[in-house]
């Protein structure tokens, strides 16, 4: 990994403790096994049936009274802060970052989602613009790093490491095979506040439909 200034992709290490990270797993795990009663969404039950060319497992937390979320957006805050102090220029572009969203996923060995992407493809998800993924245990060298196309950077699965980057395709990216154990993290995203008042574009633009616009979220 040789990170420059200029790829604007903030890498933190140790935000959560590699104990804590364990528990997340397991928590997962938990959850998977009532998968009904959650946010689920996956790729496949086997690699040959996969759905979007991806073979994984995600559950999105609920983010009330949850003392893993809790922990995770705690972490999530520190990094933005210290993304935000390094990349001054987001601050101009939206007053503030909303995350809302976290998304656990577990990776099988050999699944996983391969194709180069970015996360802002469509009008669907337009108000995305920023992109984090904190790793949750440890993965051999050569194995599931997330790599970054015009960058020309791997970044390398490690309990506890926090990355940050843009949504859009000047971050094209992918995640790479993962072979000897099951790759567990979190994600999500940062999503614009409307200027204005605080608001998301699409709720915004629902208030007043007397001002002309030209995107935002299709539910």
């Amino acid at each position: 990994m040789n990170l420059k200034d200029s790829d604007f992709i903030g890498v933190y290490d140790n935000v959560i403790s590699e104990e804590r990270c364990d528990l997340i797993c397991r928590y997962f795990d938990k959850l998977y096994e009532n998968k009904d009663e959650h946010r689920y969404q996956y790729g496949g039950e086997e690699p040959g049936q996969r759905e979007l060319g991806r073979f994984d497992h995600q559950i999105f937390l609920d983010l009330d009274n949850n003392p893993v979320s809790d922990a995770i957006m705690n972490c999530l805050s520190n990094c933005w802060e210290l993304y935000r102090k390094k990349y001054w220029v987001v601050d101009h572009i939206c007053i503030d970052m909303k995350f809302e969203e976290i998304k656990l996923q577990k990776t099988p060995p050999r699944g996983g989602f391969h194709d180069w992407h970015c996360e802002v493809n469509d009008l669907g998800v337009v108000d995305r613009c920023i992109v984090w993924m904190l790793y949750l245990n440890d993965i051999p060298e050569g194995e599931g790093e997330t790599e970054f196309l015009w960058q020309g950077l791997r970044i390398q699965p490690k309990a506890g490491r926090m990355v940050i980057w843009p949504a859009f395709y000047s971050h094209t990216h992918r995640g790479n095979t993962v072979y000897s154990k099951n790759k567990y993290i979190a994600t999500g995203w940062g999503n614009y506040y409307y200027p204005d008042n605080n608001q998301d574009v699409s709720d915004y633009f629902e208030e007043h439909p007397d001002r002309p616009h030209f995107i935002g979220r299709k539910d």
